[in-house]
């Protein structure tokens, strides 16, 4: 483990071709001595990024989850950490990394080879509920989507290659039901602009016929995020919706009753997460810090 950590502590500090020996000496009974024989090598800095494999994803969406750029001293655990962002988008089936002898002296270039795999989804379903009646879905996820890659012919949408790539989200989701209905339209850019902002709007329809009133809700909520590291992010979120209680029969509650008619709900929603966690699907270690304030004023217009 000692060997191990040397090892790591050399490449961490750009000497990739490190080498550490350990010998062993016995000066007298009941003694021994360590020695550990470090050979540091040239230090070496990060020359090009070359990518490879990538037909459909934009070079950006790769490279902005790398934290080493060109002339930095070449990092081994950052390169780790860069490519474990990249797997973690799951936008690839395979992602492999290789380094060459750079353009420069004492310099290496890194060649990152991907797979591309599917990122799109699309659900249909149908059920029967003692609660919701008859409830029909369809969902459509899209998690490499590019709102601007619009197609050129029907080929692009029947191969896969349009709306894609651009490192973005869209969600479309309906669901009808005979006493439950339900929609959502959802965009994200985590990256606006290629700036170290995020945007990203929710459009939601809900209504829920029940045995003494019935209850609508539709709104929208825009939030505009900012990356301050790698771990840590803030998020405001404008909050606009409307809600409706009608059809209000003797049975109803109390609070129900008193609430008939349309209201509405104008927020602002203040989020932070800071996540330290190795993975967002399957994390090993770490942990991860979530917290959120609302606030909702007869001066926003609720």
């Amino acid at each position: 483990r000692d060997t191990q950590a040397l090892m790591a502590f050399c490449g961490e500090r750009g000497y990739l071709d490190a080498r550490v020996d350990r010998k062993q000496l016995f000066p007298g009974p009941g003694q021994i001595e360590l020695l550990y024989d470090i050979t540091e090598g040239e230090q070496v800095r990060l020359g090009r990024l070359e990518l490879r494999g990538n037909d459909r994803t934009q070079d950006k969406v790769i490279r902005r989850q790398f934290t080493l750029y060109p002339g930095d001293i070449l990092n081994r655990a950052q390169m780790r950490q860069s490519l474990a962002r990249l797997r973690q988008l799951r936008y690839f089936t395979n992602v492999e990394s290789s380094v060459a002898q750079g353009d420069e002296p004492g310099s290496r270039n890194v060649v990152v080879e991907v797979e591309e795999g599917p990122t799109g989804q699309i659900l249909f379903g149908a059920g029967v509920s003692s609660n919701a009646g008859l409830i029909g879905q369809l969902m459509l996820n899209l998690s490499n989507f590019d709102i601007t890659d619009w197609p050129t012919g029907l080929d692009d949408i029947l191969s896969g290659n349009a709306f894609v790539g651009g490192g973005q989200t869209f969600i479309l989701q309906l669901r009808p039901g005979t006493d439950s209905s339900q929609a959502r339209l959802f965009f994200s850019e985590p990256y606006l602009f290629d700036s170290s902002y995020s945007f990203s709007s929710d459009l939601f329809y809900y209504k829920r016929d029940r045995d003494d009133y019935d209850e609508t809700r539709m709104g929208v909520r825009l939030a505009v995020g900012r990356h301050l590291t790698d771990a840590l992010q803030f998020r405001l979120t404008a909050r606009a919706e409307q809600v409706d209680i009608d059809s209000v029969g003797a049975g109803a509650p109390a609070q129900v009753a008193v609430l008939a008619g349309p209201s509405d709900i104008r927020s602002f929603i203040l989020s932070g997460d800071y996540d330290r966690t190795d993975s967002p699907w399957r994390p090993s270690r770490g942990y991860r810090l979530i917290g959120s304030v609302q606030a909702a004023d007869d001066a926003l217009g609720s």
